[in-house]
């Protein structure tokens, strides 16, 4: 039996960590999201093209400008939207539950309020609710396809016991959000949340930077060569 932290040392890191949760960027709503993709300065000039064209009677170039602005925010939003729906996803491999040794018992609590330090005990058909390391395993075996993509499950054992380094690929180490598919065995917490391999994943989602399509890149060039011209008649 392990003794594990005092539920006073978990509420103190706690407050002092926080959650063991991922990235929780605030999800938007679909329409929201296409209406963002006209919020680009590109594409405000681009409309300003527009609207010169429809001055100049050029309807045509107008016509072929919008078609290119729409198709331009479509690709967007969908990039967007998968990236959101991805997040949604990754938040639904998490682990609900942990079993961990409080003040000497084995309790389970919810997976969001385990800490740094936190003694957890996982078997056959565990999901993992945080990146720890190896204290104890019985033929211990986890299926890390998701971090990885290793399609076979990869065998897992007690290495050093005060390792804190959760990279990828150690056999000491397991992972948040992968599963155990054979054995019993005990952990010791060393990072949670965005600290995580799975949180690293959902916070470079959360930032990513929405890249031009090469509609856009390739419209924006052609359109910018006839702003000019326009600019230059109306002078």
């Amino acid at each position: 039996m392990y003794q594990g932290l005092t539920t006073k040392e978990a509420e103190e890191k706690l407050n002092t960590d926080g959650y063991n949760m991922l990235s929780q960027k605030k999800k938007n709503k679909p329409l929201k999201i296409f209406i963002g993709q006209f919020r680009d300065i590109m594409v405000l000039i681009l409309l300003i093209a527009t609207v010169i064209s429809v001055l100049l009677g050029e309807v045509y170039d107008a016509v072929t400008i919008i078609i290119i602005v729409l198709l331009n925010a479509i690709l967007g939003f969908v990039q967007e939207f998968r990236t959101e729906k991805t997040l949604e996803k990754l938040k639904g491999m998490t682990a609900p539950t942990a079993r961990v040794y409080r003040d000497g018992k084995l309790k389970v609590i919810k997976a969001e309020e385990l800490v740094v330090g936190d003694k957890i005990e996982l078997e056959t058909g565990d999901k993992v609710p945080a990146d720890a390391v190896l204290l104890r395993a019985n033929g211990v075996f986890a299926d890390e396809s998701i971090l990885t993509g290793e399609a076979v499950a990869v065998m897992k054992q007690v290495g050093d016991v005060n390792d804190n380094d959760n990279s990828l690929n150690k056999d000491n180490i397991v992972y948040s959000g992968t599963n155990i598919t054979a054995g019993h065995a005990v952990a010791r917490v060393i990072e949670i949340g965005l600290n995580t391999q799975m949180g690293k994943i959902s916070d470079m989602l959360s930032e990513i930077d929405e890249p031009q399509t090469p509609l856009f890149r390739n419209g924006l060039v052609s359109w910018e060569r006839s702003l000019q011209q326009y600019v230059s008649v109306c002078a």
